[in-house]
């Protein structure tokens, strides 16, 4: 559950110092490339301690679960796809190492003419740094859920769990979806879950180890569970000119760069020909899974230029973005054709640009990363469209 206003009051402090190789120590925001000045972000102490309140009474009225734990008994089964057969796989790229497509019985997964699409994709390495089957991907249609997956065992399954905000009622509190939410990135983290809000210029945050039943699950069958609103972090107003806030990312691999840090990036999507932009805001190391914050203010520890190039042709926007090291890769719708999947090698001052990798089945969406030491990494994708909505893992 979030801090209490007590809480945050009393860790409201400056932002730490590091030591560096050679002993000194420096501000953290020193360490880090900045083609850009730092993006702010923000929250609300009034509005994040209301929704403590709400979810507590409805975890009390409705049960709580934990969506790195739940049971998915009885939940959809995913189909499994052969890596060498994945439909529209491009001829010329490698092949998926890992590939899952979602239930022929699920109404809203596989039917033509449904107004749900997959979007954000995120795994339990993100959340805890480990290799679990568990992991999630978001849906939007008038409002948003994730799915969350189990792919361990013989018969790998889903359930959804709807995104809600708990609004006071007369009697206690309801379960309100957030309408509108595009849901287009998501990053899971410990026990918060971080999605884009691209309409608000926001990274909002749900409470992965606070669902509750969904209080309409008799009516709703297809959604069992709510996962509900804890913070969110609204940029300012030249924060949001530079980022539209339309992914997010967990970047481990940052621990051992300069940052010290498992941090957040975020990107834009945008079809103009101008060069786009990802920011990257780093973790507290005493929040638990909150960002790191001056008060109630949490700044960016780096903003990248991406350049234009043939893995970001003009016209065409960024779906996902992922931070290796000191490189970025991204994924990139292309219309009706195949997508991209593309890197920028990023330079001192925090500049690269885009250059194919390879192409993958048209609209890619998000991407996460996986590290498997010893095995290579894999980074995870999916599509958007019918006949394409198919779950991938990629070896890089």
């Amino acid at each position: 559950m979030d801090t209490t206003r007590r809480t945050i009051l009393r860790g409201m402090v400056a932002a730490p110092v590091l030591a560096t190789a050679g002993g000194l120590l420096v501000p953290e925001s020193a360490l880090a490339a900045q083609a850009e000045p730092p993006l702010t972000l923000a929250y609300d102490l009034d509005e994040t301690s209301a929704h403590v309140r709400g979810i507590r009474w409805l975890t009390q009225n409705f049960g709580r679960f934990d969506a790195a734990r739940i049971s998915l008994a009885g939940a959809w089964g995913v189909t499994k796809v052969d890596p060498a057969r994945v439909p529209s796989w491009p001829a010329a790229s490698p092949k998926p190492a890992f590939v899952f497509g979602w239930s022929p019985n699920d109404p809203d997964a596989s039917r033509p003419g449904s107004d749900w699409y997959p979007q954000g994709v995120t795994t339990y390495y993100d959340a805890m740094g480990r290799i679990r089957k568990r992991m999630m991907v978001s849906w939007h249609d008038t409002g948003a859920r994730v799915a969350i997956i189990d792919r361990s065992g013989r018969d790998p399954r889903y359930h959804y769990a709807e995104l809600v905000r708990a609004v006071k009622t007369v009697s206690g509190y309801a379960a309100e979806p957030i309408s509108g939410l595009h849901a287009g990135g998501l990053a899971w983290y410990r026990n918060r879950l971080y999605v884009t809000d691209s309409q608000a210029g926001a990274l909002l945050v749900f409470n992965t180890d606070e669902m509750f039943k969904h209080p309409d699950a008799n009516k709703v069958k297809v959604t069992p569970y709510a996962m509900p609103l804890s913070r969110t972090y609204q940029a300012d107003e030249a924060s949001r000119e530079k980022l539209a806030f339309s992914q997010v990312s967990v970047d481990r691999t940052s621990l051992q760069g300069p940052f010290r840090r498992t941090s957040l990036i975020v990107s834009s999507f945008a079809r103009d020909d101008k060069p786009q932009h990802v920011g990257r805001w780093s973790f507290a190391y005493n929040s638990g899974s909150l960002l790191l914050s001056t008060g109630t203010t949490a700044r960016s520890s780096a903003v990248y230029q991406i350049n234009r190039g043939r893995g970001l042709p003009s016209g065409r926007g960024i779906q996902g973005a992922v931070a290796i090291r000191n490189s970025l890769y991204i994924s990139v719708s292309n219309g009706s054709g195949e997508g991209l999947f593309s890197t920028a090698a990023l330079n001192r001052d925090g500049v690269g640009t885009a250059e194919l990798k390879w192409r993958v089945p048209r609209g890619p969406e998000d991407l996460s990363y996986e590290d498997r030491p010893g095995r290579g990494g894999w980074m995870w994708g999916l599509g958007e469209y019918v006949g394409n909505r198919h779950v991938y893992a990629m070896p890089v």
